[in-house]
């Protein structure tokens, strides 16, 4: 073998190993998962996403846990915790939970819920994330009663592979609606009317719920690796050619 076929050789392994390694543009921003859930009283649960981002992810799924189902035909649900203060062992939450495929990493940017309105004015909801195992708030929905569209920034969170979950935790009920007290320390997530505003606002779609990002650099196959080291190789070759003919 010639000293210019292990450059070329070299050279062609590095080049493509180099390639594949370098990061890729990022795509552009997608729905990777949402929800329009219906009456909670005759739904099944873990409750499978309406809408999938196939591509990025292989499932996802909303679980209510220590949460009451309402039957008036909405998005209802109703808690009991009068806690002041937020204790995330204890608390009731609404759970989203989204497995990616192999081998992808996504950059989350939103989360959103959209139409969300508290029938009982004194409740507080805070997002968290399994990513720092549900410590820091990412977001407290504003408490109105009327719809309001709640967007939270997902930026600080590192890039995901694998599998991450988001939870609403309720807390602060008054245990007082006088207008109607069915719906004591109730809240729902029931249209999209009040959205309006945010730059991510069209990727909702009919999503009431959802979490939105996009594609970062994928993990490098094992091939990459090879070309990788076929050119180290090819390296060492050329060094001990040279150092003989001096």
């Amino acid at each position: 073998m010639t000293t210019r076929t292990l450059r070329m050789g070299a050279a062609g392994c590095l080049a493509a190993a180099a390639l594949a390694l370098a990061p890729s543009p990022s795509q552009a921003s997608v729905l990777l998962a949402g929800w329009n859930p219906g009456t909670t009283s005759s739904m099944s649960f873990p409750d499978a996403a309406d809408a999938v981002y196939t591509a990025l992810v292989s499932s996802a799924s909303q679980t209510p846990v220590l949460l009451t189902a309402n039957s008036d035909g909405r998005n209802v649900w109703g808690h009991a915790n009068g806690s002041s203060t937020l204790d995330a062992g204890t608390a009731p939450y609404l759970s989203y939970t989204v497995q990616f495929q192999s081998g992808k990493t996504v950059e989350l940017q939103k989360f959103f819920v959209g139409g969300y309105a508290q029938l009982d004015a004194q409740t507080t909801a805070i997002l968290r994330s399994s990513q720092d195992g549900f410590t820091a708030d990412l977001d407290t929905l504003s408490n109105s009663s009327s719809y309001t569209n709640n967007v939270a920034d997902l930026s600080a969170l590192s890039p995901v592979s694998g599998t991450i979950e988001f939870r609403i935790y309720f807390f602060n009920a008054s245990a007082i609606y006088a207008a109607n007290p069915q719906y004591a320390n109730m809240f729902m997530v029931n249209s999209n009317s009040g959205r309006g505003g945010d730059p991510y606002d069209s990727l909702q779609g009919s999503s009431n719920i959802g979490l939105i990002g996009f594609e970062t650099t994928a993990i490098p196959e094992p091939g990459t690796w090879t070309l990788l080291g076929l050119g180290v190789l090819a390296l060492v070759a050329l060094r001990q050619a040279d150092q003989r003919k001096r």
